[in-house]
């Protein structure tokens, strides 16, 4: 079961928690008046959390088996400069630069806990940042560094992730996992996929293949 059926789920729980909240608000006559206007206020404070956690729910992508998570296209720009085309398994490509001889991806997951694992719901991937760095201690000192944020920006600031991480959700579980040390090469092509221990990488092509061969098993 999707992460997007997780999501809706709670959007039509909102809708409830909103229809609660406004029965209790217009109904013409009232019996506890106190009672019934802090209930509908619960009402639409709950409404409120199960939206923003659906939003960030959102823009989570399931991992589907062996399927990549992401595949990075390396371009030479120019010296230690590289084009970088990131893949992600939704379709939506994105074109970075990136300096340095070897790259790491860092990436969130999220495993379904509580009502959501009931469901048998898979987990569920964020990419969260691309870096490079250099081999040498006085390019790494010296030379220009970026590292690029590819997180969703969260809806009003709520980060579903940490809050999970922090251990304030009943719904998921907060993970991160990364590859790392990953040479750069000009035409190599990685694609990044869930083992069971964690990230792994695949080269889909001979100069990723020959980069790799370089440092080793």
């Amino acid at each position: 079961m999707g992460v997007e059926w997780v999501a809706g789920l709670l959007v039509a729980l909102a809708a409830v928690c909103l229809g609660g909240a406004a029965w209790l608000f217009f109904r013409e006559t009232w019996f506890l008046q106190w009672l019934r206007g802090t209930a509908g206020f619960v009402l639409v404070g709950a409404a409120l959390s199960l939206v923003l956690v659906s939003a960030s729910l959102f823009s989570y992508q399931q991992i589907n088996g062996d399927a990549p998570l992401a595949t990075l296209s390396f371009q030479k720009a120019g010296d230690q400069l590289w084009n970088v085309t990131i893949a992600e398994a939704n379709g939506v490509r994105r074109a970075v630069k990136l300096p340095g001889d070897i790259w790491q991806l860092d990436v969130r997951l999220l495993r379904y806990t509580g009502i959501a694992g009931i469901f048998d719901t898979k987990p569920s991937f964020q990419l969260e940042q691309l870096r490079g760095t250099y081999l040498s201690m006085e390019d790494e000192e010296g030379k220009e560094h970026i590292d690029h944020n590819l997180l969703a920006p969260p809806l009003l600031g709520f980060d579903l992730w940490h809050r999970a991480h922090d251990g304030g959700s009943f719904l998921v579980d907060a993970a991160r996992s990364n590859v790392a040390l990953v040479p750069i090469a000009d035409g190599a092509i990685y694609a990044v996929v869930m083992g069971d221990t964690g990230l792994k990488l695949i080269a889909e092509n001979s100069a990723a293949e020959a980069a790799l061969k370089q440092v080793g098993p």
